[in-house]
């Protein structure tokens, strides 16, 4: 359940976003000057698997030490890319602040050291990343059905290859509409990935307590080809779709404006605040507009650059994509 859930609005496309505007933006490359370069890897790879770790170990429930107070193990599994910005990690795990907080779910969970702020992945993390591949490849496929990007004879194609049933392709005639039968297809074919994976995890089992495999388990599996076929068509045909590009664009603008107006105000109220030249008013007002549990932070908005952004990015990247866009609508006055 909280495999998603530091991702900014509108996903993936808020990620670029962060990132694009930390290193192109006139306010971001600003940032950079008053950042160790430890520091800056975090938003030139800002990323909702650390967004993720800094929610459940720290900003939810944060009068608590520990955040929600979930178990190392928990946290362990939670993270698929188990090192910070500067590891051989594709994507960031956790961020600098957060990093001795994860060393010390690494330690608990006996995971094994692999650098500096690295560790390789803790078993069940596989079956994490499984649930993952299997959820999207699957749902995403007949969400496309729903919005006209692929027809239904493109899906029973695929999905029979998985379930491989001779009483599933017969029983699937006697559905008379095409959603109906992409809903039993697609529930059929996840229990069938689930189970394969599985048995892969538990065939694998010594070789993942001694960290020594790596691959995703829906690679190894029977289906592996027919998902590799899916995975494909939806690159293509599917995420980059106009009418998603369109989104994409329209998130790229949202994010980055919002960061345009958000962070310049704090600046100015961190400068005022350490005795420098007093904010403006509109940077007072539009800073008022900011949660009470920023504020609360001990320090404010005082101290370092680094700790001021990840604040912002904190509430940012908790929107939903509604409150997000109305958010935005407010701040450039299209709305009120």
């Amino acid at each position: 359940l909280a495999h998603d859930i530091g991702n900014p609005p509108l996903g993936h496309a808020g990620e670029e976003a962060i990132r694009d505007w930390f290193e192109t933006s006139e306010c971001g490359l600003k940032m950079q000057d008053f950042m160790s370069l430890e520091e800056q890897a975090d938003f030139r790879n800002f990323d909702g698997n650390a967004q993720g770790f800094r929610i459940l170990s720290r900003l939810e429930m944060p009068d608590h030490r520990g955040g929600m107070q979930l178990t190392c193990a928990t946290l362990g599994a939670f993270a698929k890319y188990p090192g910070c910005a500067e590891s051989k990690w594709k994507k960031c795990g956790f961020f600098r602040q957060d990093a001795e907080m994860f060393a010390e779910v690494a330690e608990s969970c006996g995971m094994i050291p692999d650098g500096k702020y690295s560790w390789k992945r803790h078993p069940l993390s596989f079956l994490l990343e499984a649930a993952d591949d299997i959820a999207y490849l699957t749902v995403d496929f007949e969400d496309a059905l729903r919005l006209g990007l692929i027809d239904y004879g493109e899906l029973e194609k695929f999905f029979l290859e998985i379930i491989d049933s001779a009483n599933s392709a017969g029983y699937v005639k006697t559905l008379s509409s095409p959603l109906r039968k992409a809903e039993f297809l697609r529930a059929q074919a996840i229990g069938v990935l689930v189970r394969e994976a599985s048995k892969k995890f538990v065939d694998c089992h010594d070789q993942l307590l001694k960290g020594e495999w790596t691959t995703p388990l829906t690679e190894v599996i029977p289906q592996k080809d027919v998902l590799q076929q899916i995975r494909k068509r939806s690159t293509s045909g599917i995420y980059n779709h106009r009418s998603v590009a369109e989104v994409v664009g329209a998130g790229f603008e949202m994010v980055s404006g919002m960061l345009d107006i958000f962070v310049p105000c704090i600046n100015e109220i961190a400068a005022e605040n350490s005795g420098g030249k007093a904010a403006t008013r509109r940077s007072k007002r539009i800073g008022a507009m900011l949660p009470q549990s920023l504020w609360d932070t001990p320090g404010a908005w005082g101290g370092k650059a680094y700790c001021r952004l990840i604040r912002v990015l904190d509430y940012i990247s908790g929107m939903t994509d509604h409150y997000a866009v109305s958010l935005y609508q407010k701040l450039k006055g299209i709305s009120l």
